[in-house]
Order: structure tokens, then sequence, then C-alpha cells
């Protein structure tokens, strides 16, 4: 009997090799695939870091856990400007403070703009656009419709600072403001019926943030928006706002729906309805002097929004503008004066000859005494130098070509620079780690102020934070009540890091902070 020969077509098709062929097919689909992701690289574009890693993600996983790390170590290996890929964006970063001109100024932005082709509209005379970069996540987080934001961001923001300054509402919410911190710092278990807002024990708390935080957040928003606002039995809106501030990147980036954030969605939710509330009682005969902040916003939109419902977005966006940022750089102020006994003596020195001899009552304390806190405010402003917002961005509309470099940045490409680099870059700071409010107050060449090209923290230009005067008043009015209520504080233990993943705002701490202190009576 013959050996039984086994066919080609057979072998070709057994089990085995119907795998090897399957898993070819795979491997070229996938090489395909990677190829047609790579991010394209124009020429004379800027170096990019992660265009060849997996190109759904490049840098992605390093910049949301440890960006500041990341953007160090390109600055070190590519120069003054870098592109990160990141999950299919490019985020070219500019660290020369002389570049930032171009970045902040929109005029000077459109004079380094590549002139092959011209302007096809409105939305696209600017070659950097601040509203274009932020649009999608103001959308997502605060819900305001995308065609209303375009439209009216910049009466917004022109409201906003034109009552929020010295010569309109800020004389008014200064002394409402300390008095609304006094009545939460006076506070005890036996006697807050009526304060809403934290309670401060006599000898210290164990989460100096939170203390702040529920402290800060009731004071102003009786200032900004009703003496009564927010306060419900159904949720506690103080909570509600952290959740959303804790959230904001996650809903901000969009992988993930409000659908799927259930406390997210509840928290905002709940403010929106109280926002509403407050709409819908605001009383049109109050001074104009003695309005509060959301009043006179709606007044600027409720004649040209189309769903009125929006305005109470746009309220919901100035929330938690005017709480994200100073809330973690009052935090961070009391931990490194504490830290500096020199430090701490001279501000405490400032505070006691304050209130002795130009205040008989701290309730009293007005916009123009808080000029009497020039140590103060320089403590401020080197706690949020050293820990300032992660970035600021930008959307590039139209190709941009950097002055003195072969670099054109390619149209789409997001525009960012960072504080956390440029503040502690010793090439604009003599030992930039070190915590030395007197750089503040320093006169001469090595004059500093809220306006030096490399201090940059509240941005600048026509997109300049509006809530900047708001701010600093809120800041300096609590650190000078906080530490004339407060004697011999001491932070138990080490000052942990700030959360380093936390790119939009200032940082939090990492854990909580513990402090001691004698309460004074």
């Amino acid at each position: 009997m013959e050996e039984a020969t086994s066919s080609p077509m057979v072998d070709l098709f057994s089990s085995q090799n119907y795998f090897t062929v399957g898993l070819s097919v795979i491997i070229v689909l996938i090489t395909i695939l990677y190829i047609k992701l790579i991010p394209k690289k124009p020429a004379k574009s800027p170096p990019m870091e992660g265009r060849f890693l997996w190109p759904f993600m490049g840098v992605g996983k390093r910049f949301g856990t440890e960006p500041v790390k990341l953007l160090n170590e390109c600055k070190k290996k590519y120069g003054d400007v870098f592109t990160l890929h990141v999950a299919g964006k490019c985020f070219t970063f500019l660290t020369d403070a002389e570049l930032f001109q171009y970045f902040f100024n929109p005029a000077k932005g459109n004079s380094i703009r590549v002139k092959n082709k011209k302007p096809s509209g409105e939305e696209h005379k600017l070659a950097i656009s601040f509203d274009h970069a932020v649009l999608e996540f103001i959308s997502r987080v605060f819900g305001i419709p995308v065609n209303d934001f375009m439209s009216q961001h910049i009466t917004m923001v022109n409201t906003m600072r034109a009552k929020l300054s010295p010569s309109t509402t800020l004389p008014f919410y200064t002394k409402e403001i300390a008095s609304n911190l006094m009545d939460v710092f006076e506070k005890t278990t036996e006697n807050n019926t009526n304060v809403m807002g934290y309670v401060w024990d006599p000898k210290g708390t164990d989460d100096l943030f939170k203390a702040i935080t529920e402290t800060l957040f009731w004071s102003t928003v009786k200032s900004l928006y009703d003496k009564k606002a927010f306060i419900s039995n159904e949720q506690d809106a103080c909570k509600s706002f952290q959740t959303i501030d804790s959230q904001f990147e996650i809903r901000a980036s969009g992988y993930v729906p409000e659908s799927w954030m259930k406390t997210f969605k509840g928290s905002k939710d709940f403010l929106l309805k109280m926002i509403s509330s407050l709409s819908t009682n605001m009383d049109d005969t109050t001074p104009d002097n003695e309005k509060r902040m959301f009043q006179l916003l709606r007044e600027a939109l409720k004649d040209v929004v189309e769903d009125q419902s929006t305005i109470d977005h746009f309220g919901l966006a100035m929330l938690w503008a005017s709480q994200a940022n100073s809330l973690p750089s009052s935090l961070w102020t009391i931990c490194y004066v504490c830290k500096e006994p020199a430090i701490y003596e001279n501000l405490q020195k400032e505070v006691d000859e304050v209130f002795a001899n130009h205040l008989e009552n701290p309730r009293d304390l007005t916009f123009e005494k808080l000029n009497l806190f020039p140590y103060v405010k320089a403590c401020i402003y080197e706690a949020i130098r050293i820990i300032p917002p992660g970035m600021l961005i930008r959307k590039v509309m139209h190709p941009i070509k950097l002055p003195d470099r072969d670099i054109i940045i390619p149209e789409g490409h997001n525009l960012c620079i960072s504080p956390f680099i440029t503040h502690l870059d010793d090439c604009y700071y003599d030992e930039p780690l070190k915590y030395r409010p007197e750089r503040w107050l320093e006169s001469g060449e090595n004059s500093l102020s809220d306006r030096s090209k490399q201090f940059i923290a509240w941005g600048r230009g026509p997109h300049e934070c509006p809530g900047k005067a708001f701010s600093i008043v809120e800041m300096v009015t609590f650190i000078a009540l906080f530490f004339y209520k407060f004697r011999n504080v001491k932070i138990n233990g080490e000052i942990p890091s700030p959360a380093l993943h936390r790119l939009i705002g200032v940082p939090h701490p990492s854990q909580p902070i513990s402090i001691s202190f004698e309460k004074r009576n």
C-alpha cells in the first residue's frame, strides 16, 4: 500500500496555518492603523514628544500624572519650544518669557501669522484664540451653549472686570467679606445657628484646606450672589462646589460622559437650581454700587441670550472661577508663612500694628485699609509664584512663525505656557525654590510686580483673569483676619507636596494638613 501524501492545500488550511494567517493580517492592520494615526509633523514644526508612542495616547499617561516633571524633561531635551502629543491632540509649550507677548496679545499674535491664506471668517481673524481653546471644556463643565459662549464670553469678562474694580463694587464687597469672615471665625459648636461655614476649633484643625474652603466659600458667595445664597436643606452647596472642582478636569476632557458622573451631575444640577432661584428673585431696584456681581452679570446678558437659563450656567462658571484658585493659594500662603519663623514674625507684626493703630474693629476693614498690608500681599504673591496654576492655553487658528527661530507652529495646535515652569526658572528668579516674600518689596532693577513679564499666574492682556482684583481683595482680607484671629499658628508635620496632576488652576495639597493655634477671644 502506498503511503498517504499530504496536499499543499490541506496544509494551507490547517488550524495552525489559519492562526498564522489571521495573526499576520491583524499585525498588518495594526501597523497600517498605527502609521495612519501617527500625528503629522509639518516641516519646521517644533520637536514632538510622544509622537511614536501608541498614537491614541502619546504621552497622555505622564501628562495626566506628572505633567510638571514631563515639561521640565522636555525643556531640557528640546529647548524653549516643544510639542507634546497627548491623546491625539498637540500641545505646544513656550517656556521663554520673551515669547509670552505673542501668546497674550492678539495683535502681537497676528504679527507672526504665516501669510499663506486669508482669514475665512470672523472667528478666524485671530492667529491665536483664547475662546476656541477653552470652548469645549467650558461647555462640557458648565453647560454653556457653544454659540452663547462664543458670542457673550467677552460680555461676561468685561462686565466682571468693570464692576469688580476699586471705583465700583470692590469697596462695598471688601467690608462685607471682612464681616462675613469674622462671623465664621467666631462660630463655636454652641453658637453657630445662623452662620454657614466651618466651625474653627479653639486649638486647631486636622484639615486646613477643608476649613479654608468652608470659610471662604460661604463668606464670598454672600457678596457675589446674595446674603442667603445657596442655603438649602436639600444639599450642601459648598460640598457640591467641591465635587465639581475635584472632577473638573475629568469632565473637561470629554472622555467621560456626564451621564456616567452621577455625583458631578447631581452637584451641578443642584447649584444650577440654586442660581436659577436667585435669578428669579432678584431685586432690580438695588443701587448699582450695592448690586451683587451675579445681578450685574444677569443684567448684562438678559437681552442678548436667547434662553434665559443660559445666564444660570454663566453664573455657575463665575462661582467656580471665584473660588478655584483663591482657596488653595490661601492655604499655601499660610503653610509657607508658618514654616518660616522670620517671615511669620514680620507678617504678624504688620497685622498687629494695623489692627492696633488703624482699626478698632476688624469688621470695619475697608478696601483702602488693605493697602496697609503690603507684607501680607507679598506673602500671597510669593505663594502663588511657587505654586501657581499649571497651564494657560490658546488655540492656533493660523500657522505662526516664532521670531528669531526657524519654527512654525501649525494650525490646530494648542499653544500653552506653564507658570509652574516659568515661576521656578532661575533665569528669572534668584533662588526660585526659596519662599522669600521680600522679593516683591524690592525696588530698582530687581523689583517684581504682578505685571512682571515672568509672573503669569493671572494671565495677561484682554483675557487676563477678570476677577483678579476681587481675588486679591479676598485673599488679603482672609490672610490678615486669619492671623488677627489665630495666634501661634503651627503646621503639624511637613508641608505636603501639591497634587501636580492638576493642570487647570492652582494645585491642591496631596494630603490633609493639620495645624494648631490659639484662638483670640
